[in-house]
């Protein structure tokens, strides 16, 4: 199983799944993605494989039994939900990029199969097959019993609360953002690729501000400012005590990885850096059309760039406060289908577990949530459902998903299998029917799952 090629795959189902125009088909394929990632993530850790080696099957046959038979398992599960995908994309084929795509889905089935097949042949073919069927089984059970959660929840709220004159999604109503959003540009600049302290926490700190400034513009509304509230002061203690114990040895992004910092000192700065990150990483519902999502890259270069380099036991030492805070948004994200929300949750995740693929799986599905932004802006938005934009989108999430999972599962097996389950019901409830709006149509909610 070349350890490389199980990152691609989860990539190359993704992009199948962007591309197809039949909506079930979009959802076996996603979930085989999530399951081959799951299954592959698993393997690559029990033999401590870096990305790009080769799994020998001898070491492959040292394995527990169970563990074999559920990773060989998830692999073949992958492999039928991957055929189910392409099945369906082809039966229901409207151009020639639905079929292109139901090729590629095909294809890609025969290369998980491909690189399952020492895991199958150690597990035994019955064994395997015996394991895929209860793993989708209990999947789709519990996905239906999500679904009935939601449903009685949901009609429980109507009842009570009655319907709001105007939906979530309406139309966002102000000023023009006017001089900000280069200043948010530049700041995004200064955070993600800034070689100094100081740029990284002066652009984190302008990016809020703008941010805020465009918020309130947009939305025509005054309201508090939590971000700039929230990020300034967490950004200035963290800068003054970093500077007091690092200014000796340099302040570079390079040179804090030697700083002098104490056990006790890190434990003290992660929490600061984390608490801006989070307040950056929040999807920013009310700033629909704007650069806000692009918010969590300067998240990602909080925690990874500065936390990760500079406090790496700090950052083992908050995990496990860290990891159930983003799966509880991950699985809030799920229930009220909001995927960017899920997302969020798992850059967050990934930000804490930066061994293997944890930090690149930060930094791109970071990318993601700020392509799913800039498409809401007037000069791209006709380009959102264009097959580049598409897959891009898709190997970015793809890519994303399986270097995260890769690093969260390395050092929190439970909550990694959690946030994969919770991606898994965000899938499965992807494509269903939107509720509509008081006062609006059918059409309407389309476009709102559309965008969401």
């Amino acid at each position: 199983m070349p350890s490389l090629l199980t990152f691609l795959l989860p990539i190359l189902l993704a992009v199948a799944g962007a591309l197809m125009s039949a909506p079930a088909a979009r959802r076996f394929l996603a979930l085989a993605a999530i399951v081959h990632a799951l299954g592959a993530a698993s393997i690559r850790i029990a033999l401590a494989l870096p990305i790009g080696g080769e799994a020998d099957p001898l070491w492959m046959s040292g394995l527990p039994t169970v563990s074999l038979r559920v990773d060989a398992g998830l692999q073949l599960l992958a492999a039928l939900l991957a055929v189910g995908g392409g099945v369906l994309g082809w039966r229901d084929a409207t151009t020639a990029k639905s079929r292109v795509a139901a090729i590629l889905a095909a294809g890609t089935a025969a290369l998980v199969l491909w690189t399952a097949f020492p895991l199958v042949r150690i597990a035994g073919g019955a064994e395997t097959l015996a394991a895929a069927v209860a793993i989708g089984a209990a999947g789709a059970v519990a996905g239906l019993l999500v679904a009935l959660v939601v449903r009685v929840a949901r009609s429980a709220r109507k009842r009570g609360t009655g319907s709001s004159s105007e939906g979530p999604d309406a139309a966002v109503r102000g000023k023009p953002a006017g001089p900000w959003i280069p200043i948010l540009i530049v700041s995004f600049g200064a955070a993600i690729g800034g070689r100094h302290l100081y740029l990284v926490l002066g652009g984190a700190a302008a990016a809020a501000l703008a941010a805020q400034a465009i918020i309130s513009r947009s939305t025509g509304a005054r309201r508090i400012p939590w971000l700039p509230i929230v990020v300034l002061p967490a950004l200035a203690f963290a800068g003054y005590y970093i500077t007091v114990i690092a200014g000796p040895t340099g302040l570079s992004i390079g040179a804090l990885s030697g700083g002098p910092f104490s056990p006790a000192a890190e434990a003290m700065l992660v929490p600061p850096l984390a608490l801006a990150a989070a307040a950056l990483m929040v999807p920013w519902r009310a700033a629909a059309g704007t650069w806000a999502s692009w918010l969590a890259l300067v998240g990602v270069a909080l925690l990874v760039r500065v936390a990760g380099t500079a406090f790496p036991a700090g950052i083992d030492g908050w995990r496990t406060v860290a990891m159930p805070i983003g799966l509880a948004a991950a699985w809030g994200g799920a229930l009220i289908r909001q995927p960017k929300t899920v997302v969020a949750a798992a850059v967050w995740a990934a930000c804490f577990a930066p061994e293997g693929g944890g930090s690149g799986g930060a930094w791109a599905l970071a990318g993601w949530l700020a392509l799913a932004s800039t498409n809401e802006l007037e000069p791209v938005r006709r380009f959102r459902g264009s097959l580049p934009a598409r897959a891009l989108g898709a190997a970015l999430l793809g890519a994303g998903g399986a270097l995260a999972l890769d690093g969260v599962l390395r050092v929190e097996v439970v909550y990694a299998v959690f946030l994969t389950a919770a991606a898994a019901i965000t899938v499965m409830r992807a494509t269903e029917p939107a509720p509509v709006p008081a006062g609006g149509t059918a059409r309407s909610a389309e476009a709102a799952m559309v965008r969401s």
